[in-house]
């Protein structure tokens, strides 16, 4: 101490004693969404403590915790809405879907230790929305090349950032995007991709195309399709068939739609579809002859009549 500014100092004084420090490791991001058809969103907290003298380095410090759970709705004040403990060295994992609502939520985590009684709390923003996509491709007509094509009738909506994906035969050199915005929703009128200048890169053939959408981390179902490309040079000089909408179960003995088909550049399809049971294969249609037209959507019909006693699933070879 000074007796006065820039005076004489007359005595000091010496600070001790100790201190400690609270740190929280999280599995969530503090800003996150969640979809409104999502039945579970948990976060998982780990505390632990340091301690140590004034001027000196921290060390770990043990002790056990009480934390609680608060919650604001939106309506700018925070209300308790659980609470517990958790041991040292241990995490504790909190439900919050059944707590937060569509909108802005903020979840706040308020955790002391038992010993040291210091306290630190952790805020979370969790934004309920949705985000959903659905397809209905014309997968039935052909891709030529230098031709305009689009992947047509695709809907989707959600009130936020979200990306579509167009991927081609699994290859992350043929995935392509395009961005939208909070605001950005085709849910009455389709959306179309143009896939004009992105025609497949191992050329004419049936090609899988992928197509899904991904807003900050939450990603939809992924719709496939297996569509007919023609090189131009190929242009009506090769057939190809694509299938497409297969059933994930057949049932017995029934007449029922096992699958979806559409033909380029041929007037008749020959189907042969096996059986395989446990590594048995059967013939259950050989040499079936269709007559067909081309660029059409068509079903394939047929009842399925398989003797067998196993108990494992069977799967059917096209």
């Amino acid at each position: 101490m000074y007796d006065k500014q820039d005076g004489v100092a007359i005595g000091s004084i010496a600070l001790s004693g100790t201190v400690y420090a609270i740190d929280i490791q999280s599995d969530t991001k503090n800003s996150f969404y969640v979809l409104t058809t999502d039945t579970s969103k948990k976060i998982t907290l780990t505390p632990s403590s340091k301690s140590g003298t004034l001027g000196s380095s921290l060390v770990e410090f043990i002790e056990d915790y009480d934390y609680t759970v608060s919650l604001d709705n939106g309506t700018g004040v925070f209300r308790e809405v659980g609470n517990g403990s958790c041991l040292s060295g241990s995490s504790f994992t909190t439900e919050i879907r059944n707590l937060i609502t569509t909108g802005t939520n903020r979840i706040r985590f308020q955790i002391v230790g038992r010993e040291s009684g210091q306290s630190k709390s952790m805020v979370f923003t969790a934004t309920v929305t949705n985000l959903t996509l659905t397809c209905n491709c014309s997968w039935q007509k052909p891709f030529i090349q230098g031709q305009s094509y689009v992947l047509d009738k695709i809907y989707f909506g959600g009130n936020l950032t979200k990306t579509l994906f167009v991927r081609i035969d699994d290859d992350a050199a043929q995935t392509y995007s395009k961005d939208f915005s909070s605001g950005s929703n085709y849910l009455t009128a389709d959306y179309q991709y143009n896939l004009s200048d992105k025609f497949p890169s191992s050329g004419t053939g049936v090609h899988k195309v992928e197509i899904w959408m991904n807003g900050d981390g939450i990603e939809t179902e992924h719709y496939t399709y297996n569509i007919m490309c023609v090189e131009a040079s190929d242009q009506n000089r090769v057939p190809l068939v694509a299938i497409n909408n297969v059933v994930n179960e057949v049932m017995n003995y029934e007449n029922q739609t096992i699958f979806r088909y559409a033909t380029y550049n041929c007037t008749s399809v020959t189907f042969n579809i096996k059986s395989n049971d446990n590594g048995n294969r059967f013939d259950l249609v050989t040499d079936n002859v269709v007559r067909v037209t081309t660029n059409t959507k068509l079903p394939y019909d047929m009842k399925v009549e398989i003797d067998t006693e196993s108990r494992e699933d069977l799967y059917l070879e096209i």
